[in-house]
């Protein structure tokens, strides 16, 4: 598996995997956000993928929006693997790599997690992140309510 910077040219794996999630984990919440402009946004920080035998399968960003985002920290955000690539290391791989850049860089790490993310926080935790607290999003999912958002630090 190699993590590289994220181009053009890796719409077509990404998309697709992210159908993928979006079926398997309600991910991203709102079904018209499985697109390339959504997993290109919010700008403010690097992006990278999982690739391996040629085909992108899984991403990662880092942004400096969000409910997490506090002054000297970037948010990670659009953080998925492919279906093909589950159980393989890549989530943990990916994650790896952004707190290693985070590191070198002098970044702190944030981010929020959906509630009932149940796989994605065990992820987070094995890794050392810590909850700090649990918020309403102030933006709301298909059935019109306010998801709860679980915030982490690293």
């Amino acid at each position: 598996m190699w993590i590289r910077e994220r181009r053009e040219g890796d719409e077509t794996d990404l998309i697709a995997g992210l159908r993928e999630v979006h079926r398997r984990d309600r991910y991203p919440l709102r079904p018209g956000n499985v697109s390339w402009a959504w997993i290109c946004a919010p700008s403010g920080g690097p992006a990278w993928v999982a690739e391996t035998a040629g085909r992108t399968v899984g991403h990662i960003a880092l942004t400096t929006q969000g409910p997490a985002v506090r002054e000297g920290a970037m948010s990670l955000t659009r953080f998925f693997v492919c279906d093909a690539a589950r159980g393989t290391g890549a989530g943990g791989t990916l994650l790896s790599a952004v707190e290693e850049y985070a590191g070198k860089a002098g970044l702190s790490l944030v981010l929020d997690v959906l509630d009932g993310s149940d796989s994605a926080i065990r992820l987070y935790e094995k890794h050392g992140w810590t909850r700090f607290d649990t918020v309403r999003a102030d933006w709301t999912g298909p059935d019109g309510n306010h998801p709860v958002l679980h915030l982490y630090e690293l």
